[in-house]
């Protein structure tokens, strides 16, 4: 944004440069032209060539500030895309994992699910998991619409998100999820056996609830759920989130802490939106008209 600015300033020097030049080389040697062509020739000359400098230029200077805002439009856009697919995919996540508990056989002493609807739901788990990876390429490639240290933080964020539903689908891809015939049964043997599907499935009451989150990753999620509320109003928060991820423990992963991750990659894709939205503050007045 600031570079399409600068080019906008060097055409406006480059036209005032120019017809203070002109200006200069018409009055010093004006006796001398005067005497080749006549006053009243030399007066429609001079017209002829500041109305053809300042016209052109000021021409010019319309055309790029006319592009700069087409650039601006689509950049908008492309953000808001993204924005649009991350807040489908973190729906996408929360009806996952509503759904695996809504299949869960009441009564059981521990987690089970009849084997088609278990099925469906891992389907389902593994397309949101490929549409989370999706996006973290998908962001690592928009250089030209967000600035590099928001592309590493989104970066990060999302892949740690990524990781995390990758982790609790290997629970059942590896076999750890235990077949009865008629029903999946998680953590059959032992806890442990599928401790990422487990915690995916957070369930706080019965059975089989996730472990406790250790008294680190508790503080390091506070610290991420106070600056998802401050990004909008705070360029500091921002600025603290490259600290906050760089104390998240990358294993064993968490899904509080991945959900977090996520909403806060949502917010921050917003607040770059709403960036520039703010930079378009002046449009060509043209422009303007046109758009009620």
């Amino acid at each position: 944004m600031n570079s399409s600015w600068s080019r906008l300033w060097v055409v406006l020097g480059a036209i005032l440069t120019v017809a203070v030049i002109l200006a200069i080389c018409l009055s010093t040697m004006k006796a001398r032209i005067i005497s080749y062509i006549g006053q009243e020739e030399y007066k429609i000359l001079f017209q002829f060539l500041f109305v053809t400098i300042i016209g052109g230029g000021v021409f010019a200077l319309i055309t790029l500030m006319k592009e700069e805002e087409t650039r601006r439009d689509a950049r908008l856009k492309s953000i808001q895309a993204v924005e649009r697919e991350m807040a489908e995919v973190y729906r996408a996540m929360k009806q996952c994992k509503r759904r695996l508990r809504s299949r869960l056989v009441p009564g059981e002493r521990n987690l089970q699910v009849p084997a088609d609807d278990f099925r469906k739901c891992m389907d389902e788990l593994l397309n949101v998991q490929i549409r989370v990876e999706g996006l973290e390429d998908d962001v690592v490639t928009k250089f030209d619409l967000l600035d590099e240290a928001r592309i590493s933080r989104l970066a990060q964020l999302l892949h740690y998100s990524a990781r995390c539903l990758h982790d609790a689908y290997e629970d059942f891809e590896k076999g750890r999820v235990q077949f009865d015939g008629k029903n999946y049964v998680i953590g059959k043997e032992k806890q442990s056996d599928c401790t990422s599907l487990i915690d995916f499935i957070d369930m706080r009451e019965p059975v089989l609830r996730p472990p406790d989150l250790p008294k680190n990753v508790k503080e390091v999620l506070e610290r991420m759920k106070r600056v998802r509320k401050n990004i909008a109003v705070d360029v500091e928060a921002s600025d603290s989130l490259g600290s906050i991820i760089e104390d998240i423990p990358r294993k064993p992963r968490f899904a509080d802490v991945a959900y977090e991750c996520f909403r806060i990659a949502t917010v921050d894709v917003r607040q770059a939106a709403q960036d520039t939205i703010k930079a378009q503050t002046w449009r060509a007045p043209s422009l303007r008209r046109g758009r009620k």
